[in-house]
């Protein structure tokens, strides 16, 4: 008994210590990730409106056009490209960039063996880059993959790594290309070995060997251009059974986004590859000829996979779901490694709804829908700017990109496919991560800030962008057709200013000194004042507005009413008001017209910034010839005064 006892203790020990190091019988995780946010539900569930439908497929359609035609995605409308093209001005070209790229890489590079390469390393693959078949009436081919691949920088499989010691992180993959991806081919190597191709998101080098071409554009489209009701989609990976009868279906790896034209079979006995379909579904998979060119064979995908037929509806359990099958997968710089990098996982994830994405964050940021711009935010604007986003957002930095998932304690959630963080528990050290995980945003860089300080951007890719994806409270002082409504939901959506109440803005309740330079420091991204000392004597770090008037006196908006007060409870006159404005823009010089105000005085502190504004359309008098500088401004028209001026971008 002594021993079973002594034995429960000892468990009940190493669980604790387990979990004091952030391991549980479960797995590892990060600070401030606990097991049961492993599960798609416990982050769904925090959402409003989790099951319901996002977009329809119609809706998917238009802004999958929408992202190709935009200008900065990069992406590829592949149905309507020429049918011919200049292959001699092409190849001339792909000598150029191939120049250019290697000018880039030559320095820091090395190849498999860890040696530094020299100019001749990559002069061999610009070689391979000139098409023997180039033509100025160049006719464009059609292709689709037989096999999980990458599109390649240089037409090659030699690495170009940038540490030696580190061969899974190789320069030459540009982004993963799915079983039956679409491709369209403008030339091949000098050797033959691979393809020039454009995928909707990328152009690259893909190996000969794991594509196939069509005979013609007919049979492409019909490779994989079929109706939403016959598509199976995969949405976390699966690998096709093992077969000796049919090797050319045999272990072929089907990874997230990856999409099949279901078959119905008119006998339910018969056979496929030697087996009965039962349980299974039947599709269509590509196979590759010898000769290179396309055929496709019957394969069986088994129910129990991770697959969908028919595109799964895009709702934010969905999106969890989709994007929590593939926690704890390798991370693949540009494809490799079968797997995807920060990108490309946000990329798969999306298309098991139909939606396509751009290829990198860049790109990605370019496209039509909702976004919101972080540079030059604080944290604490940025905090509250994220807050308000919904489940399955991208958030950007330099050189990454995640999918948030929402806040618990005060803390930003987000998962991701991770290349490297700092350690977390070790100072200084870089963890290489590699892995796609859940984090924190308090997780640090490489250059020791954290994510959230190094966030630039953020979008929703299945909102528009003339929509709206973050849900504001319903004010019920403030109706649809109020003069001020558009400026009280700007107000609320950039956390200006709150309501006085849960549903309550109070748009005629007058406004303070403290809340109107408060107001306008919330909108230009609550920036951290500099300056140490404070001025003024009633104004003290306990109160609300403190960092907002030491901001607000640096940039010289405001020197308070005396040398040593600011006034904060003194209600906020519209003379003040556009004066404050007017400083904050730099105090732009108004057009030399006659004062229309009687009552504005040219020797008067506001003069300028009333011309200004009226000019610039911010307001108007209170009258054809009264401006009515001292009188008090109310909340409704303070966020409308500063709601204009945003939209004169005189605030970020």
């Amino acid at each position: 008994m002594k021993t079973t006892i002594r034995k429960c203790c000892t468990l009940l020990l190493c669980l604790s210590l387990m979990m004091a190091l952030g391991a549980t019988a479960y797995g590892t995780y990060l600070p401030g990730v606990t097991a049961e946010m492993s599960s798609p539900a416990y982050w769904s569930e925090k959402q409003d409106g989790a099951d319901e439908v996002l977009m329809s497929m119609d809706e998917i359609a238009a802004q999958n056009a929408r992202n190709i035609a935009a200008s900065g995605t990069e992406m590829h409308d592949l149905k309507n490209q020429p049918e011919t093209f200049d292959g001699i001005a092409q190849r001339e070209n792909l000598a150029r960039s191939g120049q250019s790229d290697a000018e880039y890489y030559l320095g820091w590079t090395y190849d498999r063996q860890g040696n530094k390469v020299d100019e001749s390393f990559y002069e061999k693959m610009i070689q391979n880059m000139q098409d023997p078949d180039a033509s100025e009436e160049q006719p464009v081919k059609y292709a689709v993959a037989v096999n999980r691949t990458t599109l390649h920088s240089f037409p090659s499989n030699e690495p170009i790594l940038d540490d030696p010691a580190d061969p899974d992180f190789d320069y030459q993959h540009q982004t993963g290309v799915r079983v039956n991806e679409p491709l369209v081919i403008f030339g091949r190597s000098a050797d033959g070995a691979f393809y020039l191709v454009r995928s909707v998101c990328c152009p690259g080098w893909v190996p000969a060997e794991d594509i196939a071409i069509c005979k013609d554009k007919e049979e492409w489209l019909q490779a994989w251009d079929f109706a939403p009701e016959n598509t199976l989609v995969v949405w976390g990976a699966y690998t096709t059974a093992s077969s000796n009868f049919a090797p050319q279906i045999s272990r072929r790896l089907l990874t997230q986004g990856t999409v099949l034209e279901c078959v119905e079979l008119e006998d339910r006995n018969e056979l496929v590859n030697n087996r009965a379909a039962y349980n299974s579904y039947v599709v269509w998979m590509p196979v590759r000829n010898e000769d290179g060119s396309y055929a496709r064979s019957l394969c069986l995908i088994a129910e129990s996979a991770q697959v969908s037929r028919g595109y799964l509806p895009l709702t934010k359990t969905s999106l969890a779901r989709v994007a929590f099958s593939l926690l704890g997968d390798m991370y693949g710089w540009g494809g490799m490694l079968m797997a995807d990098d920060c990108s490309g996982y946000i990329r798969n994830v999306y298309k098991c709804f139909g939606l396509e994405l751009a290829r990198n964050t860049g790109w990605q940021a370019a496209m039509p829908v909702y976004y919101q711009d972080l540079t030059g935010m604080s944290v604490e604007k940025k905090t509250a700017v994220i807050r308000k986003l919904p489940l399955g957002a991208t958030l950007f930095m330099k050189g990454h990109e995640m999918m948030y998932l929402g806040c618990v304690d005060d803390k930003l959630y987000v998962v991701n496919s991770s290349s490297s963080i700092m350690n977390p528990d070790v100072d200084g050290k870089r963890q290489r991560s590699r892995t796609v995980m859940i984090n924190t945003l308090d997780v640090k860089r490489t250059n020791g800030n954290t994510w959230l300080a190094d966030l630039t951007g953020a979008n929703v890719p299945y909102c528009p962008a003339d929509g709206q994806p973050v849900k504001l409270p319903e004010m019920q002082d403030v109706s649809a057709d109020s003069w001020y409504y558009d400026a009280v939901q700007w107000a609320l959506l950039n956390d200006v200013t709150g309501g006085t109440a849960e549903d309550t803005f109070s748009p005629d309740q007058n406004c303070t000194r403290a809340q109107m330079v408060t107001f306008l420091w919330r909108a230009s991204g609550m920036p951290e004042p500099s300056a140490a000392e404070n001025p003024f004597t009633d104004v003290t770090e306990k109160d609300y507005c403190y960092k907002a008037v030491q901001w607000a006196v640096e940039k010289q908006i405001t020197s308070g009413t005396s040398e040593t007060t600011f006034s904060p409870e003194d209600f906020c006159t519209r003379g003040q008001s556009v004066t404050f404005l007017h400083r904050f823009g730099q105090m732009p010089v108004p057009e030399a017209l006659p004062n229309p105000f009687r009552d504005v005085a040219e020797d008067a502190y506001y003069y300028n910034a009333v011309q200004w504004a009226v000019q610039a359309d911010i307001t108007n008098g209170t009258s054809e010839d009264t401006f009515s500088p001292e009188e008090h401004c109310t909340r409704a028209q303070i966020v409308t005064l500063l709601y204009r001026n945003q939209n004169q971008n005189q605030i970020s």
